[in-house]
């Protein structure tokens, strides 16, 4: 006669609460693994550029380790699975938030992106994406050379300031056009508006009173802008004050 070790066919219920933990253990290892992974493909500083997969390979993955957790029976199998697990934890707490995050690339006499027709730098190397306002650059030359990886400046710039959105879809498995905005103010020298109004024509529509809110008020810009555009580009000039707004975008 066939011995069998729980004749009820019932599992005693501290046997699966030790399987449910492992199984806890590896549902966790696997969803750190997926993040690790999205991570480490990152083209900037937007996580998995902001790709749709993400929550559903970190659910497959953290599954499929769940699985492997509430397998594991042998003493060699759990110690695995312990080991990750608590590698997991060890990733959570010591590795720094961010750690995912690439800058933008230099700029194009460095090698890093190349100058579109008009409003746009367009990715060629490291990934473009972005999403970064100028308050978090401190000085007035590196707000002004992170402009310049996402709109050709025609002018020396005193400073600036914007709020840049900016998905490159041209890296990756899937390729495409990118989607962006590019909201800008500009400091500009005595005599170099003439250089940004070239090829332009008075706005068919009055634009949001809105875009103007870019400009910070330490710039005091009081005057009536005026509305031209170029090329799918908008540009609020005031004259008096030398300060020009630029806003485009390609959602």
């Amino acid at each position: 006669m066939r011995w069998e070790r729980f004749p009820s066919g019932a599992r005693p219920a501290g046997l699966l609460a030790v399987r449910g933990f492992f199984c806890l253990m590896g549902a966790c290892t696997g969803a750190t693994l997926g993040w690790i992974g999205w991570g480490v493909v990152t083209p900037g500083d937007i996580f998995a550029n902001g790709s749709y997969f993400v929550d559903p390979t970190l659910l497959a993955l953290g599954l499929l380790g769940g699985f492997a957790g509430f397998k594991a029976r042998s003493r060699r199998a759990r110690i695995a699975v312990s080991a990750t697990s608590a590698l997991s934890a060890a990733f959570w707490l010591a590795v720094p938030d961010l750690w995912w995050a690439h800058p933008p690339p230099r700029r194009a006499d460095d090698g890093g992106a190349v100058p579109a027709a008009e409003k746009v730098r367009e990715a060629e190397g490291p990934s473009l994406t972005t999403q970064t306002r100028s308050d978090s650059l401190p000085t007035p030359d590196e707000r002004v050379s992170f402009l310049a990886r996402y709109l050709r400046l025609r002018s020396p710039v005193s400073d600036v300031a914007f709020d840049i959105d900016f998905h490159d879809n041209s890296t990756g498995l899937v390729r495409g056009p990118s989607d962006w905005r590019v909201w800008a103010g500009l400091r500009l020298p005595p005599g170099a508006m003439s250089s940004w109004l070239e090829e332009t024509h008075p706005c068919e529509q009055k634009p949001s009173l809105e875009l103007d809110k870019i400009l910070p008020d330490i710039w005091k810009v009081s005057s009536e802008g005026r509305c031209l555009q170029r090329d799918g580009s908008t540009l609020i000039v005031h004259a008096h004050e030398d300060v020009l707004v630029f806003f485009a975008d390609a959602h």
